[in-house]
């Protein structure tokens, strides 16, 4: 997998060699093997899964630059298309169109009409268009082994969605390979395709990361804790830090202040959130306790109940069980904590401060007030 070295990905992380990822060689060896396996006429597919600036994209543009003699065929799913039956479909495929009259006529007919193509006429028959699309990148394939990079699958319409799956399932003795990227959030469901989960870099590989940017060792430490290592977060968050923090003359802020990039990234699945679970999220983001109890107390001054939150669970931002309530990541608890704004926080902290009148409790009410 040979190559000269290129520069840094935008989350700072180096592109020598498959293993030039910081902190993904295990993952950069997968993606490898998947790609050789192709050339080599055996298909495969993976789904890619992880919080919104893991380095899903990085994993993705650099199995790109490694496909070497690979026919590289992309699609990312926006929100604004996902009612849009097939759309991302035809992003993926549309350099392929040139060749749907190599198959069979019902199946071209089928992509004809779902992509609006002159000569499609029948109604759709979605199990046509499935089955055309296996067709359409295997006989690309018999040419040039081929590529497909699905990023932000979890925005993609469910029709594209469920073409893709059905034929990243039937991938045999095909020169095709499908990355899926995707949130680990409900919406893109890769039930039969393996899973390749993406979790935060470790920690030296996250401390070397946040140093890069110019970071002392010490907080680039505190950074990468605070931050699960998120690479994105590592390579955003020190240019935003004034230079005692930067020092660690100053400790850093809790939660950490977004920039407005990684802010509005790991809130992109909270923007249909209703009102009150804005108000019960900003709780749960003030409070310094994850107890339910405490929680479900201090939503009622506000009127509201823990079940406020099933929107904000549903969209993978917070889980609640009996023992605790927590943010899915740290960066999602900063994030909810910067957008909602001072007059949020200070009503927030005034209604934790109301029902805490223990007197085991009077320094973190006084804290709140």
């Amino acid at each position: 997998m040979g190559g000269a070295p290129v520069p840094a990905l935008a989350d700072g992380t180096a592109r020598d060699g498959w293993e030039g990822l910081l902190g993904r060689a295990d993952e950069c060896r997968r993606l490898a093997g998947l790609l050789t396996d192709a050339r080599d006429g055996r298909g495969g597919a993976l789904v890619v899964r992880g919080a919104a600036g893991v380095g899903k994209t990085a994993l993705l543009d650099h199995c790109a630059e490694r496909a070497d003699g690979m026919r590289v065929l992309r699609a990312t799913g926006v929100p604004f298309e996902a009612d849009l039956p097939f759309s991302a479909l035809h992003e993926l495929a549309r350099p392929l169109l040139d060749r749907l009259d190599d198959l069979p006529a019902q199946q071209a007919d089928a992509l004809r009409t779902v992509f609006a193509v002159d000569g499609g006429s029948r109604p759709v028959n979605r199990l046509a268009a499935y089955v055309a699309t296996l067709t359409l990148l295997t006989t690309a394939a018999e040419a040039t082994p081929v590529l497909c990079l699905v990023d932000d699958a979890h925005w993609i319409d469910p029709a594209s969605a469920e073409a893709l799956l059905f034929t990243a399932r039937r991938l045999l003795a095909d020169r095709v390979a499908i990355v899926f990227a995707s949130r680990d959030v409900p919406g893109f469901d890769g039930r039969g395709v393996p899973e390749l989960p993406l979790a935060g870099l470790e920690p030296e590989a996250a401390v070397r990361l946040a140093m890069r940017a110019g970071l002392d060792r010490r907080v680039a430490t505190e950074l990468a804790v605070a931050t699960a290592g998120n690479p994105l977060a590592l390579v955003e968050l020190p240019v935003t830090l004034a230079e005692e923090r930067r020092h660690g003359w100053l400790p850093l802020e809790q939660p950490l202040v977004l920039a407005d990039r990684i802010r509005t990234s790991v809130l992109a699945h909270a923007r249909d959130l209703p009102e009150t679970t804005w108000r019960a999220l900003v709780v749960c983001a003030v409070a310094e306790t994850t107890g339910p109890a405490l929680l479900d107390q201090v939503l009622a001054v506000d009127g509201l109940g823990l079940d406020a939150l099933d929107r904000a669970v549903d969209a993978g931002l917070i889980r609640v069980t009996a023992r605790e309530v927590t943010f899915r990541h740290p960066l999602v608890r900063a994030a909810v904590h910067t957008a909602a704004g001072p007059g949020r926080r200070r009503s927030a902290h005034l209604a934790i401060a109301s029902v805490l009148t223990g007197p085991d409790a009077a320094d973190r009410r006084a804290w709140h007030l």
